[in-house]
């Protein structure tokens, strides 16, 4: 799952571009920037029991787009994982809508992300700080959760999210993980 990230091209005085090299050289590096590898991958409903110590690895089980030479996610197969195609600087993002409880609102909600974890939230390497806010309100009401940060990855790594609640029931998770390579 990795591919090449396009080469600077250099050229000689008074040499003469051929097709192949305004294609090769030109064409498709830019069509790489314009386009680069992306992927935002998603579950609708994930049941997240009470704890306040357990993460919960959260299955993607649907994408809302994979724009990458080779794909970055697999709905079936190890769905958790959303990988990195090439070595450089990458965006991510992720978006939790936490379901409304039955009764008041009250307790924490939180999300990790890790590189390389192999399903484990001690696994490999954490990319991001868990956020765990303390929530409290009336019942009915949803509690949504967003973050963006770059973190710069090697071919062929992959981040998965991991989610907690401390609610005194069990809340249903809307999550959406994100991968978007900005640079060399």
């Amino acid at each position: 799952m990795t591919v090449t990230v396009p080469a600077v091209p250099t050229y000689a005085a008074g040499e003469k571009l051929t097709v192949a090299d305004m294609t090769a050289k030109i064409r498709d590096p830019i069509a790489w920037l314009m386009n680069p590898p992306s992927a935002k991958a998603r579950v609708s409903a994930q049941a997240i029991t009470s704890s306040a110590s357990a993460w919960t690895l959260v299955g993607l089980d649907a994408e809302d787009y994979d724009w990458s030479v080779e794909a970055m996610h697999d709905a079936t197969t190890l769905n958790s994982r959303v990988y990195c195609p090439a070595n450089g600087l990458y965006e991510v993002e992720v978006y939790i809508v936490w379901a409304a409880p039955v009764g008041a609102y009250a307790g924490a909600r939180g999300f990790h992300v890790r590189a390389n974890a192999g399903g484990s939230s001690a696994g490999g390497s954490s990319v991001m700080t868990p956020i765990s806010p303390s929530a409290a309100g009336a019942a009915g009401v949803s509690f949504y959760q967003a973050a963006t940060w770059r973190v710069r990855r090697t071919a062929g790594d992959y981040l998965e999210a991991f989610v907690r609640q401390s609610q005194a029931e069990t809340l249903n998770v809307n999550l959406y993980l994100g991968l978007t390579w900005v640079a060399v």
